[in-house]
């Protein structure tokens, strides 16, 4: 990892940039921003940040973010995250964000983000941004109850030629083993150069628009996701989104995964959670700005596995632990965490709580090290 450059660790940010309009023009209201510079590393871990009113962790370059315990993040200000990240350098090194309890990610509709403007709840738990992300993983990591998505990957070329393109485009990003519940999205993932198109003319490349630039178009992307837990609340949930991608106006269509239908297990061995019913259209979203190679449309499961990406071959769908009798699809899953070092014993809140699996859990549950699970809860009133 080179040098390090700062340790920040175990600190309590509690109320923290919380004043409307006391904060610069641009970018502002962060709990920790740092960057580290070539070939140096930063190692933000173990701390606690409560009420911030943007980003609550905010970084670019190499290093890790670990074992930090976030909840409402983006208090004042929408379309951000918690953790949110640019500038990653390649290997060796990259970004590894891993074992974060990231709960409760609002948005506020008061305060506009600071770059693009939406009239809609957005906060992501984890936010890739635009800027020159290589190498990064995202694991073993707890989100729930976000207004955008658990995990926001931009694959942005705004970047691949040109004398500002050391590190090429958005590349060769693992998403995996994590858990992910409430939130309106999963895992969106997409090319938000198609809204830079200055920044894109910047790098040499002709591209006049998302629905026909050949020299922009990308027929394969080398992502990862797999192994990951998505659970819903509530019926319009997603998860995935696959948004903003260019065109070359023949009709191909942009993977994610590698070639189309040619890489197997890029995306695999996740478990999907519908306790409203497995119901035809509401697994993903595909939306490509209205160029001809694919529209804008909901697609079911099995599509994604056989019309799309041929992706997902070993992943399942459910509707949960399959117990009869459990409470409303809105309030049966609840999600247990633990935000400490050691391993910890923590009480259910009801006798009849259900694992996903079906097992009856008991009065308590036992979890790793910044570790969570999610119990259904049935009917019983004690």
């Amino acid at each position: 990892m080179g040098s390090v450059s700062a340790d920040v660790g175990y600190n309590y940010l509690l109320d923290t940039a919380l004043e409307y309009g006391i904060n610069y023009s641009d970018w502002s209201n962060f709990g920790i921003n740092w960057s580290s510079e070539e070939g140096q590393s930063f190692n933000i871990h173990h701390n606690v940040i409560d009420k911030v009113g943007y980003l609550a962790i905010s970084t670019g370059g190499r290093g890790n973010i670990e074992k930090n315990f976030i909840r409402n993040a983006t208090y004042l200000y929408n379309d951000g995250g918690a953790i949110a990240f640019d500038h990653v350098q390649p290997a060796p090194g990259g970004l590894t964000v891993k074992q974060n309890i990231i709960l409760d990610c609002p948005g506020n509709l008061f305060g506009t983000g600071p770059d693009y403007h939406h009239y809609e709840l957005m906060c992501s738990g984890i936010a890739f941004g635009d800027q020159k992300n290589s190498n990064t993983r995202v694991t073993e990591n707890t989100v729930a109850n976000a207004t955008r998505a658990a995990v926001s990957i931009d694959e942005s070329l705004m970047y691949l030629n040109g004398t500002s393109g050391a590190y090429g485009p958005n590349r060769g990003h693992e998403v995996d083993h994590n858990t992910f519940m409430g939130t309106n999205i999963g895992v969106t993932q997409g090319d938000w150069s198609t809204y830079r198109f200055h920044q894109v003319e910047n790098t040499g490349l002709n591209c006049p628009s998302r629905e026909n630039s050949p020299a922009c178009f990308v027929s394969a992307y080398n992502n990862r996701v797999h192994d990951n837990l998505i659970y819903k609340t509530k019926s319009t949930d997603i998860y995935h989104y696959y948004l903003h991608v260019w065109s070359n106006g023949t009709g191909a269509k942009s993977s994610f995964y590698g070639t189309l239908g040619g890489v197997a297990g890029y995306s695999d061995n996740n478990t999907y959670v519908n306790p409203f019913g497995l119901t035809n259209g509401s697994w993903g979203r595909i939306h490509c700005d209205g160029g001809p190679d694919c529209g804008n449309n909901y697609i079911s499961f099995s599509q994604w596995k056989t019309q799309w990406e041929h992706q997902d071959s070993h992943s399942i769908e459910k509707t949960g632990s399959g117990i009869a009798g459990l409470a409303s699809p809105e309030e049966r899953g609840i999600i247990y965490y633990n935000n400490t070092d050691q391993t910890r014993t923590i009480p259910t809140q009801k006798s009849c709580m259900y694992t996903l699996d079906g097992a009856a859990a008991g009065a308590s549950i036992t979890l790793p090290a910044f570790g969570s699970q999610i119990l259904e809860q049935g009917t019983c009133s004690h």
